[in-house]
């Protein structure tokens, strides 16, 4: 890729702290994951023996995904879908002549899963207030 040079040197500054801020991320994870455990109707990221992932999003998985996201939107809190369509669904792979239902699996999932705020930075508070008001959806829904 190219880069101007000044974002070549914010890069390269900020590339000595990612081992801390992924260590940060996974901290987080566990942390969001001790709060969902027990919880009917969330379903967390699996850890893999042997495996590390980096957290660089935090995706759990829940019924009436939309109106989670606007419930925690009213309460201050930021959500995503990152991955809102199933590949097979999105135009580029439109030539393959896949429909939907072809995938009903992957359908189902890419329908439940919504991104929570993940970063270095989330305080054990700001956690506990997002997965608290997670609970309090779920418990409704």
């Amino acid at each position: 890729m190219r880069m101007e040079g000044f974002q070549g040197a914010v890069l390269s500054v900020k590339l000595k702290y990612l081992e801390e801020w992924t260590e940060k991320r996974r901290h987080n994870a566990q942390l969001y994951n001790d709060h969902f455990k027990d919880v009917k109707g969330v379903i967390t990221p699996r850890t893999i023996p042997g495996v590390k992932h980096v957290y660089h999003l935090y995706v759990i998985r829940v019924k009436n995904r939309e109106k989670l996201q606007q419930y925690l939107s009213e309460k201050g809190i930021s959500t995503g879908f990152h991955y809102k369509y199933p590949l097979h669904l999105q135009q580029a792979y439109k030539h393959l002549g896949y429909k939907t239902g072809d995938f009903p699996a992957t359908e189902r999932v890419m329908s439940e899963i919504i991104s929570l705020p993940m970063y270095p930075e989330l305080t054990p508070a700001q956690i506990e207030y997002v997965a608290d008001a997670v609970i309090q959806f779920t418990k409704k829904h």
